[in-house]
């Protein structure tokens, strides 16, 4: 996709680095991004070649994929396989392998699951029937109102009934042919891809996507008797933020911002291998 704007974003990062002069600085991306190749050049090797221009260090082209971790390792109860570049300002006494090396070091003793992120939170379970309130259908009810991040998203009642047959069934092992027949014995439509997918208490999250600020149908809660979405508080308690955290912007905009962060303990834990690697 050579006219993805995405795939040039770097280049504002590189203007930021080159202004600043930090003495390093950490760069995240998804995997696509190793194999991304608008123009006829790999991203990688633009990347490589424009902070190489700017007086850094980073990895070369083609040890990009061996700077792939999961947040999962990391403190995070989320699947998060991000790249974690680090540039080194050529003259400093430490080295790109003295950060990878710490980095790779400190996993975590112990991984985080969905219970942990979410089980506490309040329950919030459907209406009888789907009511109209101050001119909006609402469908669940939460149980205890008072984390304006933790408010039910409107599902139709024929939604709740699939979710809940989805969750009571077992549906996420399903072949992706008997997903697709599902879909289409329940909707009348056609797809070519699975539509539905519901967390797992005992296992960690799915990556958080910002697609989440359209629809919440790859992100089921794990209990059929609420058969819903999860809420912005659950996606962000998900990606490790502070549950007294408070995001500014509409439900979509918030879902958005918070499937484009990096989780907060991943971030941190990047963090303290630089810092101790600098210090």
């Amino acid at each position: 996709m050579k006219d993805d704007y995405r795939n040039y974003l770097f280049e504002s990062f590189v203007k930021v680095v080159e202004a600043f002069k930090p003495k390093a600085f950490i760069f995240e991306n998804v995997k696509g991004m190793l194999s991304a190749k608008p123009g006829g050049q790999l991203v990688v090797e633009r990347i490589y070649q424009a902070f190489k221009e700017i007086g850094y260090t980073t990895l070369e082209p083609n040890a990009f994929a061996s700077a792939v971790y999961n947040a999962y390792d990391y403190s995070v109860p989320q699947n998060r396989e991000r790249v974690i570049l680090i540039g080194i300002k050529k003259g400093e006494n430490f080295s790109l392998s003295d950060f990878y090396n710490d980095f790779s070091e400190h996993v975590c003793s112990e991984h985080k699951v969905v219970r942990d992120a979410i089980g506490k939170l309040p329950p919030i379970y459907p209406l009888p029937i789907v009511e109209k309130i101050k001119g909006k259908n609402v469908s669940h009810k939460a149980t205890d109102e008072s984390d304006p991040y933790h408010l039910p998203r409107h599902c139709s009642a024929r939604d709740i009934e699939v979710l809940r047959e989805w969750i009571t069934k077992g549906m996420n092992k399903c072949s992706q042919q008997e997903a697709i027949d599902f879909y289409k014995k329940v909707t009348g439509r056609n797809t070519l891809y699975r539509k539905y997918r519901n967390l797992e208490w005992d296992k960690p999250s799915p990556t958080i996507v910002a697609h989440l600020q359209k629809d919440g149908f790859m992100f089921i809660h794990p209990d059929p008797k609420q058969a819903r979405f999860i809420t912005i508080r659950e996606a962000a308690n998900l990606m490790t933020f502070p549950e007294d955290y408070e995001f500014i912007g509409n439900r979509a905009y918030c879902y958005k911002m918070i499937g484009n962060a990096v989780p907060v303990n991943f971030a941190k834990s990047i963090a303290d291998s630089l810092y101790r690697i600098i210090k």
